[in-house]
Protein backbone atom coordinates (compact mmCIF):
# COMPACT_ATOMS: atom_id res chain seq x y z
CA UNK A 1 0.00 0.00 0.00
CA UNK A 2 2.88 2.37 0.79
CA UNK A 3 4.49 1.64 -2.57
CA UNK A 4 1.23 2.25 -4.38
CA UNK A 5 0.91 5.55 -2.51
CA UNK A 6 4.35 6.55 -3.71
CA UNK A 7 3.48 5.52 -7.25
CA UNK A 8 0.42 7.75 -7.09
CA UNK A 9 2.66 10.76 -6.54
CA UNK A 10 5.04 11.37 -3.65
CA UNK A 11 5.31 14.90 -2.30
CA UNK A 12 7.75 15.66 0.55
CA UNK A 13 6.04 16.74 3.75
CA UNK A 14 7.23 19.06 6.51
CA UNK A 15 5.77 16.61 8.99
CA UNK A 16 8.67 14.51 10.35
CA UNK A 17 6.56 11.37 10.73
CA UNK A 18 5.28 11.66 7.16
CA UNK A 19 8.79 12.34 5.85
CA UNK A 20 10.12 9.28 7.68
CA UNK A 21 7.27 7.19 6.34
CA UNK A 22 8.07 8.38 2.81
CA UNK A 23 11.72 7.40 3.24
CA UNK A 24 10.71 3.92 4.35
CA UNK A 25 8.41 3.65 1.37
CA UNK A 26 11.18 4.72 -1.00
CA UNK A 27 13.47 2.12 0.58
CA UNK A 28 10.86 -0.57 -0.04
CA UNK A 29 10.44 0.61 -3.62
CA UNK A 30 14.21 0.37 -4.16
CA UNK A 31 14.14 -3.18 -2.82
CA UNK A 32 11.38 -4.16 -5.25
CA UNK A 33 13.21 -2.45 -8.12
CA UNK A 34 16.43 -4.30 -7.25
CA UNK A 35 14.47 -7.55 -7.40
CA UNK A 36 13.71 -6.76 -11.04
CA UNK A 37 10.10 -5.51 -10.86
CA UNK A 38 9.89 -3.28 -13.93
CA UNK A 39 7.03 -1.10 -12.69
CA UNK A 40 8.86 -0.46 -9.41
CA UNK A 41 11.95 0.50 -11.43
CA UNK A 42 9.83 2.96 -13.40
CA UNK A 43 8.37 4.73 -10.39
CA UNK A 44 11.68 4.70 -8.55
CA UNK A 45 13.32 6.31 -11.59
CA UNK A 46 10.63 8.98 -11.76
CA UNK A 47 10.87 9.67 -8.03
CA UNK A 48 14.66 10.08 -8.30
CA UNK A 49 14.31 12.40 -11.29
CA UNK A 50 11.83 14.46 -9.29
CA UNK A 51 14.45 14.62 -6.55
CA UNK A 52 16.99 15.83 -9.18
CA UNK A 53 19.03 12.63 -8.99
CA UNK A 54 19.10 12.55 -12.76
CA UNK A 55 21.75 9.95 -13.52
CA UNK A 56 20.44 7.40 -11.02
CA UNK A 57 16.84 8.03 -12.06
CA UNK A 58 17.58 7.55 -15.76
CA UNK A 59 19.47 4.37 -14.95
CA UNK A 60 16.36 2.87 -13.36
CA UNK A 61 14.17 4.04 -16.23
CA UNK A 62 16.46 2.31 -18.72
CA UNK A 63 16.18 -0.92 -16.74
CA UNK A 64 12.39 -0.52 -16.60
CA UNK A 65 12.18 0.07 -20.36
CA UNK A 66 14.36 -2.98 -21.05
CA UNK A 67 12.15 -4.96 -18.69
CA UNK A 68 9.07 -4.15 -20.75
CA UNK A 69 7.40 -1.47 -18.63
CA UNK A 70 5.29 0.67 -20.97
CA UNK A 71 5.36 3.54 -18.48
CA UNK A 72 9.15 3.26 -18.27
CA UNK A 73 9.45 3.21 -22.07
CA UNK A 74 7.24 6.27 -22.35
CA UNK A 75 9.12 8.19 -19.62
CA UNK A 76 12.52 7.35 -21.13
CA UNK A 77 11.19 8.29 -24.57
CA UNK A 78 10.27 11.70 -23.20
CA UNK A 79 13.77 12.10 -21.75
CA UNK A 80 15.34 11.40 -25.15
CA UNK A 81 12.81 13.61 -26.94
CA UNK A 82 13.34 16.62 -24.66
CA UNK A 83 17.00 16.06 -23.81
CA UNK A 84 16.33 15.63 -20.08
CA UNK A 85 19.68 14.42 -18.76
CA UNK A 86 20.38 12.79 -22.11
CA UNK A 87 21.36 13.99 -25.57
CA UNK A 88 18.31 14.55 -27.75
CA UNK A 89 17.73 11.43 -29.84
CA UNK A 90 14.46 11.50 -31.75
CA UNK A 91 15.06 8.07 -33.32
CA UNK A 92 15.44 6.43 -29.92
CA UNK A 93 12.51 8.43 -28.58
CA UNK A 94 10.27 7.18 -31.40
CA UNK A 95 11.42 3.59 -30.84
CA UNK A 96 10.54 3.76 -27.16
CA UNK A 97 7.20 5.46 -27.76
CA UNK A 98 6.36 2.77 -30.33
CA UNK A 99 7.19 -0.02 -27.88
CA UNK A 100 4.93 1.54 -25.25
CA UNK A 101 2.22 2.19 -27.84
CA UNK A 102 2.24 -1.48 -28.83
CA UNK A 103 1.28 -2.23 -25.23
CA UNK A 104 -1.64 0.18 -25.36
CA UNK A 105 -0.05 3.15 -23.56
CA UNK A 106 -2.38 6.00 -24.60
CA UNK A 107 0.09 8.87 -24.22
CA UNK A 108 2.79 6.95 -26.07
CA UNK A 109 0.37 6.29 -28.93
CA UNK A 110 -0.24 10.03 -29.18
CA UNK A 111 3.47 10.90 -29.19
CA UNK A 112 4.42 8.16 -31.66
CA UNK A 113 1.51 9.16 -33.90
CA UNK A 114 2.50 12.82 -33.93
CA UNK A 115 6.11 11.92 -34.73
CA UNK A 116 4.99 9.68 -37.60
CA UNK A 117 2.80 12.42 -39.06
CA UNK A 118 5.68 14.91 -38.88
CA UNK A 119 8.44 12.50 -39.92
CA UNK A 120 10.24 13.41 -36.71
CA UNK A 121 12.71 10.68 -35.78
CA UNK A 122 11.18 8.31 -38.30
CA UNK A 123 9.97 8.07 -41.88
CA UNK A 124 6.87 10.19 -42.37
CA UNK A 125 3.59 8.29 -42.61
CA UNK A 126 0.52 10.44 -42.09
CA UNK A 127 -2.02 7.61 -42.33
CA UNK A 128 -0.31 5.36 -39.76
CA UNK A 129 0.40 8.33 -37.51
CA UNK A 130 -3.19 9.48 -37.57
CA UNK A 131 -4.29 5.93 -36.84
CA UNK A 132 -2.16 5.88 -33.69
CA UNK A 133 -3.49 9.24 -32.54
CA UNK A 134 -7.03 7.97 -33.17
CA UNK A 135 -6.34 4.92 -30.99
CA UNK A 136 -5.07 7.22 -28.26
CA UNK A 137 -8.20 9.37 -28.55
CA UNK A 138 -10.39 6.27 -28.39
CA UNK A 139 -8.62 5.51 -25.09
CA UNK A 140 -9.86 8.93 -23.86
CA UNK A 141 -6.47 10.67 -23.87
CA UNK A 142 -7.56 14.33 -23.77
CA UNK A 143 -4.67 15.73 -25.82
CA UNK A 144 -5.25 13.11 -28.50
CA UNK A 145 -8.95 14.05 -28.61
CA UNK A 146 -7.95 17.69 -29.03
CA UNK A 147 -5.47 16.74 -31.76
CA UNK A 148 -8.17 14.83 -33.67
CA UNK A 149 -10.51 17.79 -33.39
CA UNK A 150 -7.89 20.23 -34.64
CA UNK A 151 -6.93 17.89 -37.48
CA UNK A 152 -10.55 17.51 -38.61
CA UNK A 153 -11.14 21.25 -38.21
CA UNK A 154 -8.41 21.86 -40.76
CA UNK A 155 -6.06 24.73 -41.38
CA UNK A 156 -5.73 27.78 -43.61
CA UNK A 157 -6.40 25.58 -46.64
CA UNK A 158 -9.86 24.77 -45.36
CA UNK A 159 -12.03 22.60 -43.13
CA UNK A 160 -11.41 18.84 -43.40
CA UNK A 161 -14.52 17.53 -41.65
CA UNK A 162 -16.64 19.94 -39.60
CA UNK A 163 -18.94 17.26 -38.19
CA UNK A 164 -16.04 15.12 -36.98
CA UNK A 165 -14.23 18.15 -35.54
CA UNK A 166 -17.36 19.12 -33.63
CA UNK A 167 -17.77 15.57 -32.29
CA UNK A 168 -14.17 15.39 -31.07
CA UNK A 169 -14.25 18.83 -29.47
CA UNK A 170 -17.52 18.04 -27.75
CA UNK A 171 -16.06 14.84 -26.31
CA UNK A 172 -13.00 16.73 -25.08
CA UNK A 173 -15.18 19.46 -23.61
CA UNK A 174 -17.18 16.90 -21.65
CA UNK A 175 -13.88 15.54 -20.30
CA UNK A 176 -13.10 19.05 -19.00
CA UNK A 177 -10.40 20.01 -21.49
CA UNK A 178 -10.32 23.84 -21.62
CA UNK A 179 -8.83 23.79 -25.13
CA UNK A 180 -11.62 21.54 -26.43
CA UNK A 181 -14.20 23.69 -24.67
CA UNK A 182 -12.78 26.75 -26.43
CA UNK A 183 -12.98 25.14 -29.86
CA UNK A 184 -16.47 23.76 -29.21
CA UNK A 185 -17.62 27.25 -28.20
CA UNK A 186 -16.12 28.68 -31.38
CA UNK A 187 -17.88 26.09 -33.54
CA UNK A 188 -21.23 26.80 -31.91
CA UNK A 189 -20.67 30.52 -32.50
CA UNK A 190 -19.56 30.06 -36.11
CA UNK A 191 -22.23 27.48 -36.89
CA UNK A 192 -19.67 24.94 -38.05
CA UNK A 193 -20.49 21.28 -37.50
CA UNK A 194 -23.75 22.32 -35.82
CA UNK A 195 -26.35 25.04 -36.01
CA UNK A 196 -25.32 28.42 -34.62
CA UNK A 197 -26.15 28.47 -30.92
CA UNK A 198 -24.99 31.53 -28.98
CA UNK A 199 -26.17 30.11 -25.66
CA UNK A 200 -23.94 27.05 -25.94
CA UNK A 201 -21.12 29.12 -27.40
CA UNK A 202 -21.18 31.28 -24.27
CA UNK A 203 -21.46 28.23 -22.01
CA UNK A 204 -18.35 26.51 -23.34
CA UNK A 205 -16.24 29.62 -23.85
CA UNK A 206 -17.02 30.70 -20.29
CA UNK A 207 -16.24 27.21 -19.01
CA UNK A 208 -12.88 27.32 -20.80
CA UNK A 209 -12.07 30.85 -19.61
CA UNK A 210 -12.94 29.90 -16.02
CA UNK A 211 -10.11 27.34 -16.16
CA UNK A 212 -7.66 30.05 -17.12
CA UNK A 213 -7.52 29.37 -20.87
CA UNK A 214 -6.57 32.79 -22.20
CA UNK A 215 -7.74 32.43 -25.83
CA UNK A 216 -11.29 31.81 -24.55
CA UNK A 217 -11.18 34.85 -22.28
CA UNK A 218 -9.73 36.96 -25.09
CA UNK A 219 -12.40 35.83 -27.52
CA UNK A 220 -15.20 36.64 -25.10
CA UNK A 221 -13.78 40.15 -24.68
CA UNK A 222 -13.03 40.76 -28.37
CA UNK A 223 -14.98 43.23 -30.50
CA UNK A 224 -16.16 40.39 -32.74
CA UNK A 225 -18.01 38.88 -29.79
CA UNK A 226 -19.90 42.01 -28.77
CA UNK A 227 -22.88 41.85 -31.13
CA UNK A 228 -26.41 42.25 -29.84
CA UNK A 229 -27.43 38.60 -30.12
CA UNK A 230 -24.39 37.45 -28.19
CA UNK A 231 -24.95 40.07 -25.51
CA UNK A 232 -28.45 38.67 -25.01
CA UNK A 233 -27.03 35.15 -24.78
CA UNK A 234 -24.49 36.27 -22.18
CA UNK A 235 -27.19 37.91 -20.11
CA UNK A 236 -29.43 34.85 -20.36
CA UNK A 237 -26.58 32.56 -19.39
CA UNK A 238 -25.70 34.69 -16.39
CA UNK A 239 -29.31 34.65 -15.24
CA UNK A 240 -29.36 30.86 -15.55
CA UNK A 241 -26.18 30.61 -13.47
CA UNK A 242 -27.56 32.86 -10.75
CA UNK A 243 -30.88 31.02 -10.66
CA UNK A 244 -29.13 27.67 -10.54
CA UNK A 245 -26.75 28.78 -7.76
CA UNK A 246 -29.71 29.84 -5.62
CA UNK A 247 -31.48 26.56 -6.33
CA UNK A 248 -28.39 24.56 -5.38
CA UNK A 249 -28.08 26.49 -2.14
CA UNK A 250 -31.71 25.73 -1.31
CA UNK A 251 -31.58 21.99 -2.02
CA UNK A 252 -28.01 21.05 -1.03
CA UNK A 253 -29.22 19.31 2.14
CA UNK A 254 -31.87 17.36 0.25
CA UNK A 255 -31.12 13.59 0.37
CA UNK A 256 -32.31 13.37 -3.26
CA UNK A 257 -29.83 16.10 -4.26
CA UNK A 258 -28.65 14.49 -7.52
CA UNK A 259 -32.19 13.80 -8.71
CA UNK A 260 -33.32 17.33 -7.98
CA UNK A 261 -30.26 18.89 -9.64
CA UNK A 262 -30.78 16.76 -12.71
CA UNK A 263 -34.22 18.26 -13.19
CA UNK A 264 -32.99 21.83 -12.66
CA UNK A 265 -30.28 22.21 -15.29
CA UNK A 266 -30.68 25.18 -17.65
CA UNK A 267 -33.18 24.59 -20.40
CA UNK A 268 -30.65 24.97 -23.20
CA UNK A 269 -28.38 22.21 -21.85
CA UNK A 270 -28.62 18.59 -22.84
CA UNK A 271 -28.84 16.13 -19.97
CA UNK A 272 -25.38 14.76 -20.79
CA UNK A 273 -23.90 18.24 -20.23
CA UNK A 274 -25.03 18.31 -16.58
CA UNK A 275 -21.71 17.35 -14.99
CA UNK A 276 -19.65 19.91 -16.92
CA UNK A 277 -22.17 22.61 -15.99
CA UNK A 278 -22.18 21.64 -12.32
CA UNK A 279 -18.36 21.81 -12.23
CA UNK A 280 -18.61 25.40 -13.47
Amino acid sequence: EKVLGLMAGFEPSENKDSAQDAMETLKLLKSMASDGLAEAQTWLGLALLEDRKTEEGLGWLKKAAEGGSSEGQYALGQAYFKGLGLSVDKNESFRLFSLAADQGHAEAMLEAGRMLMAGDGCERNIADGLGLVRRSADAMESQAILFMGRYCYGDQRGMRDAAQAFAWFRLGAMLDSPESQYWLGRMYYEGKGASTDYNRAIQWLTESASQGYRPAAGLLASDAYQNEELAKAKAAYQQELERHAKELERIKTNPKYETVVFTKIPSFFRASEKEAYLRF
